[in-house]
């Protein structure tokens, strides 16, 4: 019986890996596997017609016009996709598999690290003290750094309550923060489920200290911070 035919196009990085070896083995026992770690669309066209599964990140985005090209494509497993490339590969019947949740929590820890480095000016001392250059408190509490303030109890934004935001709302939990959530699409239930106030990009920007925004395309919210992702200490 003739293996599946199965196209990897990752990074070359990941080909290389030893701690990824074992997995790519246990695939090519089971299928007839391609390694590629094409870029564009010129690059990954000439495999598309002979793969029945792809296994790859979001790009190059296989758009409506590589599916046409892909005749024996039944699955295709991404990182994370987008509907460009969703939306025809669901009308062709291929089922769409999609690991973006797998980042969730690391972006999650990362933007409470964000968020506590800005409070807390780690960085901004930690060069200080690496120059020779840091200030020593003298005469407490006048000479402290007024812009220097702990997390806990301060009124946070999240605009955006997906995987990303419920994660970071669960790490400032034991922060006691007061949060406010802007998402178009989120029942009430759950930011109450979260204890945080439903509000609008507006009400967060006006008094939250701390901002985070979770959705790259909210078209609101890109319109008010100019921004598709970011982390803001007032």
């Amino acid at each position: 019986m003739d293996k599946k035919k199965l196209l990897i196009n990752l990074p070359q990085g990941y080909f290389e890996h030893e701690m990824l070896q074992s997995r790519f083995a246990t695939l090519e026992k089971e299928y007839d596997v391609k390694r590629t770690s094409c870029n564009t669309h010129e690059e990954i066209r000439p495999f598309l017609s002979w793969a029945e599964a792809i296994l790859m990140w979001s790009w190059p985005a296989i758009t409506a016009e590589d599916f046409e090209i892909a005749t024996n494509l039944k699955f295709l497993g991404q990182i994370n996709t987008t509907t460009t490339t969703a939306e025809p590969a669901l009308k062709k019947g291929i089922v769409l598999s999609e690991a973006r949740q797998c980042w969730s929590p690391a972006v999650s820890e990362m933007a409470l690290t964000l968020i506590l480095n800005g409070l807390r000016k780690v960085s901004q001392f930690h060069i200080e003290m690496r120059q020779g250059v840091e200030s020593w408190v003298d005469a407490f509490p006048t000479d402290i750094n007024p812009l220097e303030r702990q997390l806990t109890g301060r009124k946070v934004g999240i605009i955006g309550f997906g995987r990303i935001g419920q994660g970071l709302a669960d790490l400032l939990s034991p922060f006691k923060v007061q949060l406010q959530i802007f998402d178009p699409f989120l029942p009430e239930s759950v930011a109450k489920g979260y204890g945080a106030q439903m509000s609008s990009v507006d009400e967060i920007s006006r008094s939250c200290e701390v901002i985070v925004l979770c959705a790259a395309n909210a078209e609101n919210a890109s319109k008010t911070f100019n921004a598709g992702y970011f982390i803001n200490v007032k």
